[in-house]
């Protein structure tokens, strides 16, 4: 009797937890990141801070995962991450034929930007190069926070391109931004990728059979 009520305990708890993971908002933060391409190689970047979370109904926050320079720079050496690295590798040799029309999956993520502090400053040892550049990356943030930002947040917003025409190559970025997804839409279309993956396997073993199977006859 006491294992059933154990087993029905877990699957209880496993259903909550499904359920609200569902119903969730995953929000990536970033505070503070500085990259300077001027400074020593140690010091490029600044003491940044990453925060996940995991708020239900994208107001109360279940889970949450702050991590900085130091504890990233523990999780690049350890083993666990190499071991996933050569996973997501494997996975990607596997599945590189997928088409470009399926990546347009991708479109439902309805990705929302609640924040962005964003400044560039940067040149390039060539004038044209460095004006296009600037052009393109204004353009490109521009299109991206039309279709991502808060329209009734418009102090949430800030950038600015700077180029300096030096002639020298140089980059420096400062951010803080917020960055959030519903859950729901992640796994539908992780659901979707896989579905569409399956019936390509089983398509190709099928071809793979009738040719075998023409070539005995």
């Amino acid at each position: 009797m006491i294992i059933v009520w154990c087993v029905l305990t877990i699957l209880i708890i496993m259903l909550t937890v499904s359920i609200m993971l569902i119903l969730s908002t995953i929000q990536f933060e970033i505070n503070n990141f500085i990259f300077d391409s001027t400074r020593p190689k140690k010091r490029k970047i600044s003491k940044y801070r990453f925060i996940i979370k995991l708020k239900l109904f994208n107001k109360l926050t279940w889970v949450k995962i702050k991590l900085n320079k130091d504890k990233i720079k523990e999780i690049k050496n350890s083993k666990i991450l190499k071991n996933l690295l050569l996973k997501g590798i494997k996975d990607f040799n596997e599945n590189k034929d997928i088409e470009i029309k399926e990546l347009k999956v991708l479109k439902s993520l309805n990705i929302t930007t609640e924040k962005l502090k964003l400044y560039v400053n940067f040149d390039t040892n060539n004038i044209g190069i460095t004006t296009f550049l600037t052009a393109v990356t204004s353009t490109v943030i521009s299109i991206f926070l039309a279709k991502t930002a808060k329209k009734n947040k418009i102090e949430d917003y800030m950038y600015k391109i700077e180029p300096s025409f030096y002639m020298q190559n140089l980059l420096k970025i400062c951010i803080d931004c917020i960055i959030s997804l519903k859950m729901v839409h992640i796994i539908n279309i992780i659901y979707i990728l896989k579905k569409k993956r399956s019936v390509k396997k089983y398509d190709k073993r099928t071809s793979n059979r009738r040719t075998y199977a023409y070539s005995n006859e």
